[in-house]
C-alpha cells in the first residue's frame, strides 16, 4: 500500500506480559509435551523492554494497560512499571493479573495510586474449596488468592475474579460466586474451557452429562444497588434483566443479606 494511503490504526488498551511463559507443568496444559522444552528455552521480556513499552503507552495516550504474568517477574518489574504508569499523569486505568501466590505486595502497589479506582486486580480462582488447588498445580494457592483479594478490597482497589470452568469444576461455579460475594469483589467472570466433541467422546463422556452452567448462576443486572443479584428462574424475570448473558462480568458489589450464607476467609484457611 502506498505510504500516503496507510490507514490510521487507533488503539487505547495494551496488554503487557511480565512473564510470557509458564512452567508448563499443569495437568491441564494445552501445550503438547514435545514442544514444552522448546518453549522453556525462550527468553522472557526484560525490565528494559517493559519500560520501553511504557514510553510508547505514554506517547500515544492510551487509556488502559493490563499487566498479566507470574509472581516472580512481578517482583522484578511490577513496581517500576506501575510507578511509570502513575507518574505519566495520563490517568491510565491499570489492571494487574497476579497469580495469587502471595508474592506480590498488594498494599505497596495500592499505595502508589492516589486514585485507587484506577487500579484493578484480577485474580484467578478455580473453585470453591481447597481441593481445587490440584487444578492449579500449586498447593496453597486457593487460600492465598482469597487473602490477597481480601487485602486488595480493603485497600480500596477494584478487584475482579476469573474462574476457568471445565467439566471437573463446573459444579463449583455457584459456590465460588457466593464465596467471592462475601469478600466484596467488584466483578466475577466465567471462562469456559472444554475439550472438543471428539475428545469428549474419547474420554467416554457426553455433552449431555455436563451440568448446565446457565440456570444456577445469576445473570448480570443492568443496574444494582448493593443487593444480591436476582436468583429467580430466568423464565420468571421477564424484562427485568437486560444482560447479554454468560461470559460477561457479573456485578457482585454486594452487602450481606439474610438470604446469603455466611462464608468467610476462615473457611478457606
Amino acid at each position: 500500500m502506498p505510504r500516503d494511503n496507510l490507514l490510521l490504526i487507533v488503539f487505547d488498551h495494551v496488554r503487557i506480559c511480565a512473564s510470557l511463559y509458564c512452567n508448563l507443568h499443569c495437568a491441564h496444559c494445552y501445550v503438547p509435551e514435545e514442544y514444552r522444552d522448546q518453549y522453556k528455552r525462550l527468553m522472557e521480556p526484560s525490565q528494559f523492554s517493559l519500560e520501553e513499552m511504557m514510553t510508547l503507552i505514554c506517547r500515544y495516550c492510551l487509556r488502559k494497560v493490563s499487566v498479566p504474568g507470574g509472581e516472580t517477574p512481578f517482583n522484578i518489574v511490577l513496581l517500576g512499571v506501575v510507578a511509570i504508569v502513575h507518574a505519566s499523569k495520563q490517568g491510565l486505568q491499570v489492571q494487574l493479573n497476579p497469580g495469587g501466590l502471595g508474592q506480590v505486595p498488594i498494599a505497596d502497589v495500592i499505595s502508589i495510586f492516589d486514585d485507587r479506582e484506577r487500579l484493578t486486580f484480577q485474580f484467578r480462582i478455580d473453585g470453591a474449596n481447597r481441593e481445587t488447588d490440584r487444578f492449579r498445580g500449586r498447593p496453597g494457592v486457593y487460600a492465598s488468592v482469597l487473602r490477597q483479594m481480601f487485602g486488595a478490597v480493603n485497600g480500596g482497589a477494584l478487584v475482579r475474579a476469573r474462574m476457568t470452568v471445565n467439566r471437573h469444576n463446573l459444579s463449583e461455579s455457584l459456590d465460588a460466586y457466593l464465596l467471592l460475594s462475601s469478600i466484596g469483589i467488584d466483578a466475577f467472570r466465567i471462562k469456559p474451557m472444554f475439550a472438543s466433541r471428539r475428545r469428549i467422546r474419547q474420554l467416554g463422556c457426553s455433552f449431555a452429562a455436563l451440568p448446565s452452567l446457565l440456570p444456577p448462576l445469576p445473570r448480570a443486572r443492568s443496574s444494582y444497588n448493593g443487593r444480591l443479584p436476582d436468583r429467580r428462574p430466568l423464565a420468571e424475570r421477564g424484562k427485568s434483566c437486560n444482560s447479554p448473558g454468560l461470559g460477561k462480568e457479573l456485578p457482585i458489589n454486594i452487602t450481606r443479606c439474610a438470604e446469603q450464607p455466611h462464608v468467610s476467609l476462615a473457611d478457606a484457611a
